[in-house]
């Protein structure tokens, strides 16, 4: 039975923001991957913001992606990456486990959009 306001039900019930980060993961998740280059050794998927709606784009394997910037402090899982002049988030998983680190980037590229 559930008693008083619906809404103060927080008091019940211990509050979870998070339910896949545990205490050996926090190591992994201040690693920076922005600047890296990547050999894909497996197929990856990369999601595509295209006119306001998310497209998945399967990136195969053998391809070199750059990584612009990530993970993000509001959503550690995504990197953002530079793939065949498209930019795209991938998953840090996907990375860390299909693909080895080639290098840096000197410097970010300029991507022209037309």
């Amino acid at each position: 039975m559930i008693r008083g306001n619906w809404r103060d039900s927080s008091r019940d019930f211990p509050r979870v923001t998070t339910f896949w980060k545990t205490e050996s993961s926090q190591q992994a998740q201040t690693v920076v991957y922005t600047g890296k280059i990547f050999r894909l050794q497996e197929p990856v998927l990369g999601i595509e913001s295209v006119n306001g709606r998310h497209a998945a784009v399967m990136l195969p394997a053998g391809e070199v992606v750059r990584v612009l910037s990530g993970p993000r402090p509001d959503d550690r899982r995504l990197v953002e990456i530079l793939w065949e002049a498209r930019r795209l988030m991938a998953f840090v998983e996907d990375l860390d486990s299909g693909s080895v680190v080639l290098g840096l980037m000197t410097s970010l590229p300029r991507i022209v959009r037309g």
